[in-house]
């Protein structure tokens, strides 16, 4: 999930409606969200800012806490970056990331025309 993140790649999101959802709602609330999002009719909040830098601080600290980990991360960052000495600073250049960079981002990354939503479906014996 982290290389994703800070390469070319793409926005995935993916949810498991309970029993008697409909799909279809739980897509358009999700949808609401990830639009107003990229709108900015409703800003990130701080305490939004500080749960996502904690997750993504987390999770990058165990993706390099394994050599193999390391040695992966070390290769992303020489590829894509073109130094692999710039991970160095990848805790501090998240922590410089602020509500209105996630906002800004969210408009360029967000829009309806830049979305594909795929369904998968069980189909039911008898159906």
């Amino acid at each position: 999930m982290w290389g994703l993140a800070h390469g070319a790649s793409v926005f995935i999101s993916t949810f498991s409606p309970l029993d008697g959802v409909d799909s279809g709602d739980v897509e358009y609330e999700f949808l609401t969200v990830l639009n107003s999002l990229a709108d900015g009719s409703v800003p990130v909040s701080e305490p939004e800012l500080g749960r996502a830098k904690a997750l993504l601080t987390s999770d990058w600290l165990s993706s390099v806490s394994e050599l193999s980990g390391r040695a992966d991360v070390l290769g992303q960052y020489a590829m894509l970056q073109g130094d692999p000495r710039a991970v160095r600073d990848q805790l501090r250049r998240l922590d410089l990331v602020t509500a209105d960079d996630v906002q800004r981002m969210a408009g360029l990354v967000f829009p309806e025309d830049n979305r594909v939503v795929v369904e998968y479906a069980a189909v039911r014996s008898g159906e």
